[in-house]
């Protein structure tokens, strides 16, 4: 009975080994021991590491050979030894047991001889890949300042031989501008629009394709044509007249203005850049040196866009101004009555016509005196509608003549008329400005309508809207007359520049 509880305490690693080494069995016959060294062997067996019980059966004939060698690697370690060799187990990193059953199962520890020859492995580690930086296109040194016409190029003599048909020579022109420039969402936008308005179709010749641009044995002009996205259409070019200065005339005026639907700021500024960046490189780069008078004519007349343009814009947003919007509204015009009674309250309607019945009494009262209500009022019969008028000149204005003027008025002088004669009494400066103007009586779309015969009148205006005018810009509007003699307008349609032309299909009641 006590030998079979000693069998039965002992542990699975014992019983396996066991199995595994018959003859050690037999030779070793089990010693009677006192419970206290079985109880040593079971604890020494339980610390034994699972990988040296596994060394055991996969070797048999070693714990044969060496069965009391204490240096053996097969041998039962003491209990000191287990826990040092449990400890270091333990203590091994996971990649390390990792690489001790890789070797286990290509038979790398077979070759080993008893002492434990140590087989070192080395795995290589990836090489990380640099990453590249990416350039950026703005940053490129390949691209050009849009003002920048470029250095001339070795082809180009071939390219824009004048021999040439000069569509040929547009064409290639257009890509060659384009390649390298930068070009911002406005300006890419006005400058196809400026193409197409001159004739130049956008979207590359279907008959063409992309074949052969790559091939080395294509040329530098048959490269230029397959990529050319821009063309004149063949069947319309026996209808055209090459003229530079009108196409500039028209786009920058009444096209711009009237027919392309531009309405943010940027778009007016841009069109006139975009257009001297254009004609730069035509001139610079002898595209078509036939034309060159004709071109310099029409870079003029974008030079002087540049600035006027933008104002036209500028003064149209903001005409008519605070002072003609008080005097529309208190004694007769487009705002007269809108205050009165108002469908949406008095507060909203102010705020949506920028002006209020009690901002409008006191901007009167400091322009003509305390008494103006009393004393002024609209002359109906000499009201005009849809006036058009070109500006002569641009003054500062005071306001002294204007309370002379009401009062002799009051007192039965006879009236007098706001014409520039009457500037002489004024003395005081104010923030306001006078837009001398003249009717347009005569329609000559081939040069500049008359208004030599004309009599000039002025309107008053604050100085940040009359800042915006400039002499020779044409402005249709409203215009009413005060019993003073002062004129205002409102109801500002048209703002044009001073090179303004109508487009051909324009009706005869424009310019």
């Amino acid at each position: 009975m006590n030998r079979k509880a000693k069998a039965k305490d002992e542990s699975p690693e014992e019983n396996l080994l066991k199995e595994n080494n018959p003859d050690k069995s037999k030779s070793n016959p089990i010693s009677p021991h006192s419970s206290d060294e079985t109880a040593d062997r079971k604890a020494k067996a339980k610390d034994e590491n699972p990988e040296e019980t596994l060394l055991k059966e996969n070797n048999p004939d070693k714990c044969k050979s060496n069965p009391n060698s204490n240096n053996d690697a097969t041998s039962p370690p003491s209990s000191s030894e287990a826990v040092d060799r449990k400890v270091t187990v333990e203590d091994e990193k996971p990649e390390e047991s990792l690489l001790k059953e890789k070797q286990d199962e290509n038979g790398t520890n077979s070759n080993n001889d008893a002492n434990g020859e140590t087989v070192e492995i080395t795995i290589p580690q990836k090489k990380k890949k640099k990453k590249k930086k990416k350039k950026k296109s703005g940053d490129d040194d390949n691209y050009l300042d849009f003002h920048d016409s470029g250095p001339r190029e070795e082809d180009e003599d071939k390219l824009y031989d004048p021999s040439k048909p000069l569509t040929y020579r547009i064409e290639v022109a257009v890509q060659k501008y384009k390649k390298n420039r930068k070009f911002n969402s406005t300006r890419n936008q006005v400058f196809s629009s400026y193409l197409r308005f001159g004739g130049i179709s956008t979207g590359q010749k279907s008959f063409l394709g992309q074949d052969g641009v790559d091939n080395a044995d294509a040329d530098a002009e048959e490269i230029a044509m397959r990529r050319a996205t821009d063309f004149i259409d063949d069947d319309k070019v026996d209808d055209m007249e090459v003229n530079f200065t009108y196409i500039v005339r028209v786009y920058l005026s009444s096209f711009i203005i009237d027919r392309s639907g531009y309405v943010q700021m940027d778009q007016f500024r841009e069109g006139p850049h975009v257009v001297i960046s254009f004609l730069n490189y035509l001139f610079t780069h002898k595209v078509c040196p036939e034309y060159e008078e004709d071109m310099q004519e029409a870079l003029k007349l974008a030079h002087k866009a540049k600035e006027e343009l933008p104002n036209c814009k500028s003064l149209a947003q903001n005409a008519p101004g605070k002072i003609n919007k008080a005097c529309s509204l208190l004694f007769g015009g487009e705002l007269y009555g809108m205050l009165d009674e108002p469908w949406d309250g008095e507060v909203k309607v102010a705020n949506m016509i920028g002006i209020s019945k009690e901002e409008g009494k006191r901007l009167i009262k400091e322009l003509f005196g305390d008494n103006a209500f009393e004393e002024l009022t609209q002359m109906k019969e000499d009201s005009r509608s849809a006036l058009k008028c070109e500006i002569i000149g641009v003054e500062s204005f005071q306001t002294e003549a204007f309370t002379n003027e009401t009062h002799q008025i009051a007192n039965g002088e006879g009236p007098v008329v706001n014409n520039e004669s009457q500037s002489n009494k004024n003395t005081q400066e104010t923030n306001l400005k006078k837009i001398v103007l003249r009717e347009l009586r005569e329609h000559d779309v081939s040069d500049v309508s008359d208004v030599s015969t004309a009599e000039s009148f002025y309107i008053c205006v604050n100085s940040d809207i009359g800042n915006y005018a400039m002499p020779g810009m044409r402005i249709t509007a409203d215009f009413h007359k005060l019993s003073n003699g002062f004129w205002y307008w409102d109801k500002v349609t048209n703002v044009y520049p001073s090179y303004y032309h109508p487009c051909e299909d324009d009706s005869d009641d424009d310019y």
